[in-house]
């Protein structure tokens, strides 16, 4: 493809014009825009430097939901890890602190209790365990208590221990097991993404199923904790449906949700470049009507919302209407126009 133009970024995000360390926005004093009809914009990013300052353990994966039963007694509530990197046993006496300070406090309709816990990780199987071993007041209904974890809620959360599905200790009962391997660095890679550089049709399966894509370049997270992730390589090609670009958005996420990281306000960079490229000649197998037709003007899919089509169908409808009442004109002044002109006379053309 023949290349009109080339754009080079070098972007930190200490010199971002707005938004958050990891959700900037950054503004070009010269808007972009397309010079050729038949072209398109292609994003390449060719590198990036991270600090590893963000933890695995984060503030959107930390709360876990919670339910007590004694009998016909039931809470609901919830508990809070504390946000940080753990090994997979110290996760596990995190977890047994913030459990044990809940089922000590007000847990009404319930009876308070001190629960001893027994959370144990199998370095042969590498997997978690966790079991309700007794309770102090060993009386009822204190003795009969049934603690339900709802890691099926928090999927995120439950890689720490193992868990796809909910775990439930009952007072003296058996363990429940985690179903996989626990992994303390479930963050295994980061996600350099854009909603403002538009792409065309790329889908992605990483946080839900089958959704547009705003990745822009995939980080490997492979070095410690307190260093910098530097990884540079070019990433694949992105093809654009931007006419013009003015005001960028690109924010920093993990392999596990769609909310930007906290590096604890450490700037972070990369670098890209873009292009404008004539698109190839190409016949289509569907219809003549759309051969070598450009990115810009070919019909695209959208992420727009349900009220944004039913604005955009709206806009349509009157459009259309308006068009229809032009017609209407137009047969009018004709049939006056025939009307004026004398009998035996051609009409004008």
């Amino acid at each position: 493809m023949a290349t009109i133009a080339t754009y080079t970024f070098y972007v930190s995000s200490a010199q971002r014009l707005s938004g958050t360390n990891t959700d900037m926005n950054i503004q070009l004093a010269q808007i972009i825009s397309r010079q050729a009809r038949n072209s398109h914009f292609v994003a390449t990013v060719h590198g990036t430097t991270i600090p590893f300052s963000f933890y695995q353990l984060s503030s959107d994966i930390k709360t876990l939901n919670v339910r007590i039963e004694q009998g016909t007694d039931i809470f609901n509530g919830s508990i809070n890890m504390t946000v940080g990197n753990y090994s997979t046993i110290t996760v596990l006496n995190e977890l047994s602190t913030r459990l044990t300070a809940l089922c000590t406090g007000s847990i009404s309709p319930c009876v308070s209790f001190t629960p001893t816990f027994n959370f144990v990780y199998n370095t042969t199987t590498s997997k978690s365990s966790l079991a309700l071993l007794s309770v102090v007041p060993n009386t009822l209904p204190a003795n009969v208590s049934k603690i339900t974890l709802f890691f099926s809620s928090n999927l995120s959360l439950g890689l720490f221990f193992g868990f796809t599905s909910d775990a439930i200790m009952i007072n003296g009962s058996s363990a429940a097991t985690g179903s996989q391997p626990a992994v303390a660095n479930p963050v295994s890679y980061l996600l350099l993404r854009s909603p403002s550089l538009r792409q065309y049709k790329n889908r992605e399966w990483v946080v839900e199923k089958d959704v547009f894509s705003d990745i822009l370049y995939h980080i490997p997270v492979q070095t410690n904790v307190n260093t910098y992730i530097n990884w540079y390589g070019d990433s694949h090609p992105v093809v654009l449906v931007n006419d013009t670009l003015s005001t960028l958005n690109f924010y920093l996420t993990t392999n596990l949700s769609y909310n930007p990281i906290d590096l604890q306000n450490l700037s972070w960079s990369f670098r890209m470049t873009i292009q404008e490229v004539l698109q190839p000649n190409y016949e289509s197998l569907y219809s003549t009507a759309f051969i070598n037709q450009s990115f810009a003007n070919a019909p695209q899919e959208t992420d727009a919302t349900v009220e944004e089509k039913a604005q955009l169908e709206a806009e349509k409808a009157d459009v259309l209407k308006r068009i229809e009442r032009y017609k209407e004109k137009l047969k009018v002044r004709k049939m006056l126009t025939k009307m004026e002109t004398p009998e035996g006379n051609t009409e004008p053309q």
